[in-house]
């Protein structure tokens, strides 16, 4: 097996976890049968390769249209607000030629039109491409492997590469859209961040089918043609509050209900005065925000 980034055949098995049982919990955490997107597989492992350091799942199990049309029903899901938008804004400039894949209902779209920039998104969940159409914003759905003849000078993508089963493809696709000193921004979830420690399901396959940490994007500029400008980990928000206490709780292993009922009070309490202090928040959230630039 080869690596799905670097194409090195140094892989490392890291975990490996019961399919049925996977099927057995989406249902009972999201009420959602993910059989058919499992598609009769028995086991789903997890690799991690030793040359760009990314973790895999293999199979390369990728969400159904179905799948992510159902999840757009939480709220949560697409949200107006994230941390990672208002930071990538900071590095946008009225004029800029802008290309988001993965615009969801297009609400970073409709930021950088308001800063006079040229924009156009990509979404293939059609009920949200819909939405945004009837708001009119420049959203289509299209595969962004199949863009021809088109430059940009800026690409942006937010918790999109860690669903795609091909990443290789995206940053050679990437390249060739951006000019000499165009800007790749990219938000994903900090492959290594505690969050994992929770076993979420909406960091395993059909939803995500790679982790990246600090040390692969870094790995990055060794095999594209792309030069690392910055790296920002995102500060706790407030609606993660309740997740972090359950990480801290299972961290320090309180198993007694009544001491994990104090615990939580007391935490969330903690949590919520570190998340008042905004930027000198010290407790890291999951996401972290990459700038590269094209060389």
């Amino acid at each position: 097996m080869k690596c799905i980034l670097c194409q090195e055949e140094n892989i490392l098995l890291i975990k490996q976890f019961d399919a049925t049982n996977h099927i057995m919990r989406w249902k009972k955490e999201f009420q959602f049968d993910i059989s058919n997107e499992i598609l009769n597989e028995k086991t789903i492992y997890l690799y991690e390769c030793t040359n760009c350091k990314l973790q895999f799942y293999d199979p390369k199990l990728a969400g159904s249209e179905h799948l992510y049309t159902y999840l757009n029903n939480y709220p949560w899901y697409y949200m107006k607000e994230k941390w990672e938008y208002q930071t990538a804004l900071n590095d946008i400039h009225p004029g800029d030629k802008i290309l988001e894949i993965g615009s969801g209902s297009g609400y970073f779209i409709k930021k950088v039109l308001d800063k006079k920039c040229l924009a156009k998104g990509l979404e293939t969940n059609q009920k949200a491409v819909n939405i945004a159409k009837k708001n009119g914003l420049p959203i289509e759905n299209q595969n962004f492997l199949d863009i021809q003849d088109a430059k940009y000078s800026v690409i942006c993508n937010f918790q999109l590469l860690e669903h795609l089963s091909d990443p290789k493809a995206f940053f050679e696709k990437s390249s060739q859209l951006l000019p000499s000193g165009g800007r790749l921004i990219i938000g994903v979830p900090n492959g290594i961040g505690w969050q994992h420690q929770l076993n979420l399901l909406l960091d395993m396959p059909p939803h995500h089918i790679t982790l990246w940490s600090r040390e692969t994007m870094e790995n990055i500029e060794k095999l594209f043609p792309f030069k690392l400008e910055k790296i920002l980990y995102e500060p706790l928000p407030k609606y993660h509050i309740d997740l972090y206490s359950e990480y801290l709780a299972k961290k320090i292993f309180i198993k007694d209900r009544f001491f994990l009922r104090i615990f939580y009070k007391i935490s969330k309490t903690i949590l919520r005065l570190c998340v008042a202090l905004s930027s000198h928040n010290p407790i890291l959230g999951m996401g972290i925000y990459v700038v590269f630039r094209k060389i």
